[in-house]
């Protein structure tokens, strides 16, 4: 399985644990689905781990997201990463 591919199972508590104690730039987007952690509305059938990961800073458009990227949940959320220079 490549970075690009689409993680749709179920993780392990520990799994879940350890992709989240990274700081994923997905925790404070509000496009996350609240009850599967692990999909959002670019990517209901699961978050490339490339983007969950932080491999990918999802305020740019990624193949198959629909135009849908990362907003802040709330005012004060921050995303994760820095800005790339263009």
């Amino acid at each position: 399985m490549t970075d690009s591919e689409k993680i749709n199972y179920d993780y392990t508590d520990e799994e879940s644990e350890s992709l989240e104690s990274e700081r994923s730039q997905c925790l404070s987007c509000i496009h996350r689905d609240s009850e599967n952690p692990m999909k959002c509305k670019a990517f209901p059938d699961g978050i490339p781990i490339i983007i969950f990961g932080n491999g990918f800073d999802h305020r740019y458009p990624f193949p198959g997201d629909g135009g849908i990227t990362w907003f802040p949940k709330n005012p004060n959320s921050i995303h994760p990463l820095p800005y790339e220079d263009s």
